[in-house]
């Protein structure tokens, strides 16, 4: 399956739209799409997205916690058939969240992802 490539966060057009040319590319993008939507943000489900600003930011949370989060969020993707390695921290004086994982798709290859 194919999904329209997404540059920048915009989609990516020369002459035409451009598609995501395999599987590694299009669970990529969606792991992106996935991990940066705000939960509440997608009017016509509100339950889609990450708790960021109910579960973690502002908060205290625990590594445990965040691990499940985001295992969650990142099976969830179409294409991902189990994760190998995934590691969160968790920044409170400056409220940011570092997550690295690595997951194995569908199609036997592997991706690594930093956000």
């Amino acid at each position: 399956m194919t999904d329209l490539l997404l540059r920048y966060n915009d989609l990516a057009i020369d002459a035409d739209f451009i598609l995501t040319r395999n599987l590694a590319e299009q669970v990529t993008q969606a792991l992106q799409i996935q991990l940066k939507t705000l939960q509440g943000e997608w009017f016509l489900d509100e339950r889609v997205g990450i708790p960021y600003f109910t579960q973690i930011l502002g908060q205290k949370p625990h590594k445990l916690t965040l691990l499940g989060i985001f295992r969650e969020a990142i099976l969830k993707v179409d294409g991902v058939s189990k994760i190998n390695q995934i590691n969160v921290d968790y920044e409170q004086q400056t409220r940011t969240v570092k997550l690295n994982f690595e997951v194995e798709l569908t199609d036997g290859s592997k991706v690594k992802i930093n956000v």
